[in-house]
């Protein structure tokens, strides 16, 4: 009786740290799919940054090839 008593209460320990366990493992998954939101946004940004960039340096390319042709226009 007393041998089973204890071994119930080792039974209650176990699943006592086992629900500490599975609460920061929890813990854990929530933050990393936060992490994983943010990257994702992250990511999304830069792409748009990119897309921008490279606007713009073609946007300049095109500007001094402009002015580089007038120059050259006003020279004649």
């Amino acid at each position: 009786m007393e041998e089973n008593l204890k071994v119930e209460r080792e039974k209650i320990q176990e699943n006592k740290s086992l629900k500490e366990v599975e609460s920061l493992h929890n813990k854990y998954i929530r933050r990393q799919e936060e992490l994983d939101n943010d990257l994702r946004v992250c990511k999304d940004k830069f792409k748009e940054f990119e897309r921008q960039d490279v606007k713009y340096r073609e946007d300049l390319k095109h500007m001094k090839q402009k002015i580089k042709k007038l120059e050259e226009k006003i020279e004649k």
